[in-house]
């Protein structure tokens, strides 16, 4: 489906946000300095000396006029005043595609008042310092701990700046983006995770525990957001890249886990022909003889009847580890090795359950990799699952 301009504009807008979110936790001066998504502005810096709260915006597509930027103000401006304790710093650092040479500064204290605390709602104007009982020191005071910056990078240069700010943070060698890239995501899932808490004191993270979050590696799970930010075409590469790059394939117990949420009958058996003919070997000289697992998820049991039955009379030999018809399932009998006389194409789990059972039995080297759409299905007990979000069932072959 085409997104419209102004979605995308709106989505880029967000990412910039988070990506100066990651950038001022990343390059903080010290690691105890605390970064706030969403305080009392988008963005929260607090050091041992200061807090600036600051206004992040992206509009490319916009030009720059006094409007824009006049409710922001006032809201800052009423909130420094409202302050009890040492004065707030405020920051407003903003992307516009034209129109910012409108700007003059330093700011004076009759340029404020005229451009943006004086407005017109319901066609009756309004001094926004009269009606909040704000004097003209108060609003010099507020000055003074203002900076506008309406010349911001550009949405691609800070994406650039925060891949250098993981380069540095990790010691990581120039040209090796794959784990750039890995970083990054672990990043923006982080982000999302921290942009819907509901207290703000947990949308807070200091750099040091933030550094220590990206390091953990307990789950190989590639976020929806980069998959979004970075465009399918470079997320598969990745994904294969990663996941899938090998010179010999080895006769590992891979296990395919396949999330078939609008998926038609000929595509989900395309995609597991595609898997077999990379991950499945046999010959009668060959000493371990190997072929896939497959699960598929979300599937009504007349589609998933239809897709074996068309699997076999395309001559896969489809093994499910039921003997005979009424007979229980045999987890043993999927989990042994084939035999080098017995050609089996595609070891077929019809449950979660039984796909336990025979992981549970498997001592040899394993590996699950889970295709998931919206949401992850499936926790291996071993917690050793590859968890690769898709858009559509399609993505599978281009990433493998």
């Amino acid at each position: 489906m085409a997104h419209s301009r102004d979605a995308i504009d709106t989505l880029r807008g967000y990412y910039y946000q988070f990506d100066y979110f990651i950038l001022k936790l990343l390059t903080a001066g010290n690691a105890d300095d605390v970064i706030t998504l969403e305080g009392m502005e988008d963005v929260d810096i607090q050091t041992a000396t200061e807090t600036t709260a600051v206004q992040c915006k992206y509009y490319a597509g916009t030009e720059y006029n006094h409007s824009i930027i006049a409710k922001p103000i006032r809201f800052m401006l009423k909130g420094f005043v409202s302050h009890v304790g040492a004065p707030l710093n405020y920051k407003l650092y903003g992307y516009y595609k034209t129109g910012t040479d409108k700007l003059s500064q330093p700011l004076t204290l009759d340029f404020v008042k005229k451009h943006f605390l004086t407005y017109t709602a319901d066609k009756v104007k309004h001094e926004f310092y009269v009606d909040e009982g704000i004097t003209d020191a108060q609003i010099t005071d507020f000055i003074s701990h203002l900076e506008i910056n309406l010349n911001a990078t550009t949405y691609e240069k800070q994406e650039k700046d925060v891949q250098d700010a993981i380069k540095a943070t990790f010691n990581i060698r120039s040209k090796a983006e794959q784990q750039v890239a890995y970083y990054y995501n672990h990043a923006l899932g982080l982000v999302r995770q921290i942009c819907v808490e509901p207290n703000v004191a947990k949308r807070s993270v200091s750099k040091r525990h933030f550094v220590e979050l990206l390091k953990r590696d307990a789950a190989e799970t590639f976020d929806a957001w980069y998959l979004v930010k970075k465009g399918k075409d470079l997320y598969c590469r990745l994904m294969r890249s990663r996941y899938f790059t090998f010179h010999n394939v080895s006769p590992a117990k891979r296990f395919f886990l396949i999330d078939t949420v609008g998926a038609t009958v000929s595509q989900i058996v395309k995609v597991i022909k595609q898997i077999k003919e990379k991950y499945a070997k046999f010959a009668l000289r060959l000493d371990r003889p190997f072929c896939p697992y497959i699960y598929l998820q979300g599937i009504s049991e007349a589609d998933k009847n239809t897709v074996i039955k068309t699997l076999i009379e395309d001559r896969l030999v489809v093994k499910d580890g039921y003997e005979y018809r009424g007979a229980d399932f045999n987890a043993q009998s999927l989990a042994s090795n084939i035999a080098q006389d017995q050609r089996v194409d595609i070891k077929f789990l019809h449950t979660t359950d039984e796909m336990n059972q025979v992981l549970s039995l498997i001592r040899s080297t394993k590996q699950i990799y889970q295709f998931y759409i919206d949401n992850t299905y499936y926790r291996s007990v071993d917690n050793n699952d590859v968890q690769i979000n898709i858009t559509e069932i399609n993505d599978i072959i281009s990433i493998i």
